[in-house]
Formats: C-alpha cells, structure tokens, sequence
C-alpha cells in the first residue's frame, strides 16, 4: 500500500482541482492527477457538471496536507460572505461538522472553530478524535453485496456455457473480480476491502468458474477441442 496514489479529494470545478494539485505539489508532496474527461462523448466536451476531477496523494501524507490546507486557509484570511452557510448552524451542527471533516472543506472547518470560540464553545478534541476514528470504523464495515448481482452472474454463467458466448463469459470475469479485488479509500487514506469475507469467496468462485469457461470456449473456438452441446 505504501507508496500508492489513491484518491485525496475530487472537484466537479477543474481550476479548484488544479489549484490544490499546485499548492500541494509546491509545498513538495507527490501528487497524481486523474480525471474523466476522456471518458465522456466529444458532444459532452462543455458540460464541465459530467467531469470529475481526483487529486491523488500516498496515503502517508494525507495528514500532511490536511495541514497544508488549514494553514493555507489561516494565513489567507479570507472573509465568508454575509449569507455564509455556517452562520446559520446550531452549535451542535457546527460541532458535527468538525466531527465528520472528511464531508467538508478546509475553509468550513475552520470557520466551524472560529464560530464557535465566538460563542465561547469550549470543543473536547480527545471526544473529537474519538468520533472521528469511531466514523472511520464504520466506513471500513463490507459494503452489502446486492444478491442480483450473484444471479446475474450465474445467469451469464449459464448463457457462456449454453451457447458458448465468451463475452457472456467475460461479463462474468468483470464481476467476480469486481466482487473480488473492490477497495474504498477511507478519509485518512486507508485502502480496505469492499465487501465482506464470505462475498469475496463467492466473487473468487464466479471468477474461476469464468476464467475455466472462456479457457474452455477459446478452446474450442481454435478447434482444439469439439464442444457437444448439452441437451
């Protein structure tokens, strides 16, 4: 894991991604840079709304520039409009938010704190940083595999196998490894597992079973072996 880009924040607005990738690059962290612009239909090229745009960082120095951004947002400065959204939290909402940073930006969170040393709120950081790793267990709990996806992958299955389509096949591979191999990042880089023990052994068993049967199509496609199909 160490030493591997994985995604550090994403932007649908492309000059806010570019000026993170430049004020970490020039603060002498590695960055990565990934978006989906080429993923999209020429006739889509100017709506920026389908575009997202990933700062990629190592996972060690994620806390790095979390530092970074709220230095950069101490040294600036800068004012929040009247209408400023914070302004109309509760206190427990504001609270909250320093709670769950990986859902905000560096310049909310430190409005968040200066709002409220306002009000004389005193913040308990130990309790703090216990809900933060507490929301980071919970985040690293398996995703729920939806059953629909194993049916269909054994429905595909059957198709490959009954009129020896290799796409069908290779729908199944696409799956298997899917269930298999999915990570999620977790908000301090963290790479962990996507789904649970039990559901990765079934995506590793769909994923033989298809590696088997494209192996056994190509075979006969090549007229290695005479398939007889089942009655």
């Amino acid at each position: 894991m160490e030493g591997k880009f994985v995604k550090y924040r994403s932007f649908n607005d492309k000059p806010l991604a570019i000026e993170l990738y430049q004020k970490l690059s020039e603060a002498g962290i590695p960055v990565a840079w990934e978006d989906t612009e080429g993923f999209f239909d020429v006739t889509f090229a100017n709506n920026e709304i389908l575009h997202l745009y990933y700062v990629k960082l190592k996972q060690e120095d994620f806390k790095k520039a979390d530092v970074i951004l709220t230095n950069s947002v101490m040294e600036g400065d800068h004012q929040p409009i009247g209408d400023y959204y914070l302004f109309s939290f509760s206190n427990d909402e504001l609270i909250d938010v320093l709670k769950n940073p990986h859902e905000w930006n560096a310049f909310d969170l430190y409005w968040a704190r200066k709002i409220l040393a306002s009000k004389d709120i005193e913040l308990n950081e130990d309790e703090l940083n216990q809900v933060k790793t507490t929301r980071i267990e919970e985040l690293k709990k398996p995703w729920i595999l939806d059953k629909l996806w194993l049916f269909c992958a054994f429905s595909l299955w059957v198709v490959a196998f009954w009129f020896v389509h290799i796409y069908a096949a290779a729908a199944v591979i696409f799956i298997g490894s899917y269930i298999s191999f999915s990570k999620k990042t977790m908000p301090d880089g963290q790479r962990v597992m996507a789904f649970s023990d039990t559901d990765r052994l079934l995506g590793k068993v769909f994923l033989g079973a298809a590696i088997a049967l494209a192996i056994f199509i190509l075979l006969q496609y090549y007229g290695v072996i005479e398939f007889v199909q089942p009655l």
